[in-house]
């Protein structure tokens, strides 16, 4: 007899808006992330805060839900920011993971009402019993890398995560290049990344690009984003840029497939 751990990635999102100042749970917030009541739990990997236009200076706080009951467990300060187009919205990236029970629901208010996207990374865990040690194995992972050429502010898919028809449970996506491809100069710009769950595309990381100029001897500039996001099945990894330039999305992610034992 062995245990085998499956992992299925739960992807949270939600946006803010309304103006909250309670630290003890009340008043309005959103559900981001809800741990399913058929598993062992979930583990919170990351959770992004990505402010949608301006803002001054506020807190945007965090709760677990547990039965109707709802914990402060984290704050984050948002600074004051004027957006433009090379200056991106405020974002900030938490990677202190964050354990929830079956059942609990992390949820996201905001302290002045300014709208927030907020994405967590999640992964869901669930305990499988085998009874033959042999051929007891826990997933496989096929490659999945997406691309794809962006050219304007219109988000183009770059990925996407394999449909849960495949039995797929989730695609892991570690790392995303941005390569410029365009002759020339380019001016400052931005380039915008977003997760799609099949009807809305999320605005979760806007990533700044320098002024370069390529040339015989001058490489286009290139950013290598550590990413280490995991996408349920079906939702997209999509990305737009705000300038007239081109540039090389690449999302170099994995599917992976957890197999149950054979008995």
């Amino acid at each position: 007899m062995c245990t085998i751990i499956k992992q299925f990635a739960n992807t949270g999102l939600a946006n803010i808006a309304a103006a909250n100042t309670a630290l003890d749970g009340s008043g309005i917030m959103n559900a981001v992330l809800t741990s399913p009541g058929g598993r062992n739990g979930t583990t919170v990997n990351s959770v992004t805060v990505k402010a949608i236009g301006n803002t001054t200076q506020g807190m945007v706080r965090l709760f677990i839900n547990t039965a109707g009951a709802k914990k402060l467990i984290k704050e984050i300060s948002i600074p004051g920011n004027t957006v433009s187009s090379t200056v991106p919205p405020f974002q900030v990236t938490m990677n202190e993971p964050i354990t929830l029970n079956p059942n609990d629901i992390l949820m996201a208010s905001t302290q002045i009402a300014q709208p927030f996207n907020i994405f967590a990374d999640g992964t869901d865990w669930l305990n499988c019993e085998c009874t033959d040690v042999d051929t007891c194995n826990t997933e496989t992972v096929v490659y999945n890398s997406g691309m794809a050429a962006i050219a304007s502010a219109s988000p183009t898919t770059v990925l996407t995560a394999i449909p849960v028809a495949a039995l797929a449970n989730g695609t892991s996506i570690p790392i995303i290049d941005i390569k410029g491809a365009t002759l020339g100069s380019v001016q400052q710009c931005i380039v915008s990344l977003y997760i799609n769950d099949g009807i809305t595309d999320w605005l979760v990381w806007d990533v700044p690009i320098p002024a370069f100029t390529q040339s015989n001897v001058q490489p286009t500039y290139r950013t290598k984003c550590i990413a280490g996001i995991n996408l349920q099945p079906g939702y997209l990894l999509r990305a737009s840029v705000n300038g007239a330039a081109t540039f090389n999305v690449i999302a170099l992610g994995s599917d992976i497939t957890n197999c149950d034992c054979a008995v």
